[in-house]
């Protein structure tokens, strides 16, 4: 079992408080550090925070990383929303195809009528890291025009979100 811990993450005990694998959230790593920020802050300060995870990056380490984030279609349909989505394959990567790399895709999830950005999948090379900044545009409300025209520095792995928006930001690329 769990021990049972408020939406501040504090126990049954006024001044005991836990985090990580003991609580009943997603067992990763970079969550229980996310909590330890959580109830350091609602331990030392007046004002209380509340964990949210629904932005909670995610990787699978195999033979191809995978990483996503947020929304994907089903989960989408099943709370209501459309969706349209952009892919992208890594085959026309330049820093993936300079890392020999070059195997891989990513699929960018919008809100069908406002191409509001809702989440992605990541697959290859990188996954991990660059799944990151999809968490900020989502967070932050991108729309896909938006992640589109994002500077992004080149060559990188991340130049690629501007491509598989493409789609939905401006039209059919291929």
């Amino acid at each position: 079992g769990f021990i049972k811990v408020n939406q501040y993450l504090q126990t049954n005990y006024e001044n005991i408080y836990a985090i990580g694998d003991v609580v009943n959230s997603p067992m990763l790593a970079h969550v229980a550090a996310y909590e330890a920020k959580i109830a350091l802050h609602n331990i030392t300060s007046d004002s209380k925070k509340t964990p949210d995870y629904t932005l909670t990056p995610w990787a699978i380490f195999s033979g191809y990383e995978i990483g996503y984030v947020g929304l994907n279609e089903e989960t989408a349909k099943s709370k209501g929303i459309e969706v349209v989505s952009g892919y992208f394959p890594y085959t026309y990567n330049e820093k993936a195809v300079d890392e020999l790399d070059s195997e891989g895709y990513v699929r960018l999830y919008f809100e069908k009528n406002s191409k509001k950005l809702i989440g992605a999948d990541v697959v290859g090379i990188g996954a991990s890291e660059i799944i990151h900044e999809i968490a900020v545009f989502v967070k932050e409300g991108y729309t896909a025009e938006q992640v589109h025209e994002f500077i992004y520095f080149h060559p990188s792995l991340s130049e690629i979100f501007a491509f598989a928006s493409y789609d939905v930001a401006v039209g059919k690329l291929f």
